[in-house]
C-alpha cells in the first residue's frame, strides 16, 4: 500500500480521486447514491481552485483504495490552525487493512510538519 499527496494536475490522481469519490457517494457510508453529475463535473477543478485543499490517496499497486479530502481551517476555539477532514473512505475490499490509519497518519504528518 501507498499513501500519497494527492496532485490535482496529474491525470492519474484525478481520475483515481474520482474513483474514490463516486464509490464513496454510492457507499452507505457516503450518500448511497450515485455522485450527482454536476458534482462529477466540478468536482476537480474545484478542488484545485480552493486554496486550502489537501488531499491524499491510498493505492495498492496502482489501483485507488481509499482518500481523505481535508481543507485546512481555523479554529476559533483553539485559536490556531486546524483541519478538517471533510471526505474520508476506504474501498469495500481495502477495509480492514490499515488503509484509514495510514491516511490519518499521513494528513498528521502533512499538518504537523512544517
Amino acid at each position: 500500500m501507498k499513501i500519497v499527496r494527492a496532485d490535482l494536475e496529474d491525470p492519474h490522481h484525478q481520475t483515481s480521486l474520482m474513483e474514490m469519490v463516486e464509490a464513496f457517494s454510492a457507499d452507505p457510508f457516503g450518500a448511497g447514491r450515485p455522485l450527482p453529475e454536476s458534482a462529477r463535473a466540478g468536482l476537480i477543478d474545484g478542488l484545485r481552485e480552493h486554496p486550502t485543499t489537501l488531499v491524499f490517496l491510498a493505492f495498492e499497486a496502482e489501483a485507488p483504495i481509499g482518500m481523505a479530502i481535508c481543507f485546512r481551517s481555523f479554529s476559533t476555539f483553539a485559536a490556531r490552525p486546524v483541519v478538517n477532514i471533510h471526505d474520508f473512505f476506504a474501498s469495500e475490499k481495502a477495509r480492514g487493512r490499515g488503509v484509514s490509519r495510514a491516511l490519518l497518519d499521513a494528513v498528521e504528518a502533512a499538518w504537523t510538519s512544517p
